[in-house]
């Protein structure tokens, strides 16, 4: 007989509210990332339009980026250190005039443009392909900080959210958990 693993408590949190709006009870031994597929169209199916998923470190993979964005839904993720991460392919366009900044996104389009900090090359700016190494929300960016910090409102909810699951005795196991922005 197989020793048990307990069991995970996957959520949405509301950023708002810091209440759940969609869950999802698994083995702990069962893989996270499929789940969190299920977990966006349940929260759409029970009414919510989020506009940010902001999840941790572990679901950086292009398969989350890619159901996330999908969705309409703009993930929000802190990189891992990949051998992309350590050649520095997820930096902005850089030139003679220094690192290119970031001048917004086109969910449409599919990119974000970043432009010449001195205006002085040709092209002034250039599209950048929306993927895990270059989001829609850059992550130098203030936004990305605001859902990112404990001063935001993103991961700060969810660890409220997580505490009482983790401290209940039949639990057993840590959760995993991903917040939703308004």
């Amino acid at each position: 007989m197989a020793a048990p693993y307990g069991y995970k408590v996957h959520a949405a949190v509301c950023t708002a509210t810091s209440l759940s709006v969609a869950w999802k009870v698994e083995t702990a031994k069962d893989p996270e990332l499929p789940v969190v597929p299920v977990l966006l169209d349940s929260v759409a199916r029970r009414g919510f339009a989020p506009d940010v998923c902001v999840m941790d470190r572990s679901y950086d993979v292009d398969v989350i980026y890619d159901e996330t964005e999908s969705r309409r839904i703009r993930p929000v993720v802190p990189l891992r250190q990949t051998p992309a991460v350590k050649a520095g392919k997820d930096k902005p366009p850089a030139c003679e005039h220094g690192e290119w900044t970031f001048a917004g996104s086109d969910a449409e389009r599919g990119a974000s443009k970043s432009r010449c900090p001195t205006a002085e090359c040709d092209p002034q700016s250039v599209w950048v392909k929306a993927s895990r190494l270059h989001p829609l929300i850059p992550r130098n960016s203030d936004r990305f900080r605001t859902f990112t910090t404990s001063a935001g409102h993103g991961r700060a909810r969810v660890r409220r959210f997580e505490a009482p699951v983790d401290a209940a005795p039949a639990a057993g196991a840590p959760t995993a958990a991903r917040a939703v922005a308004r």
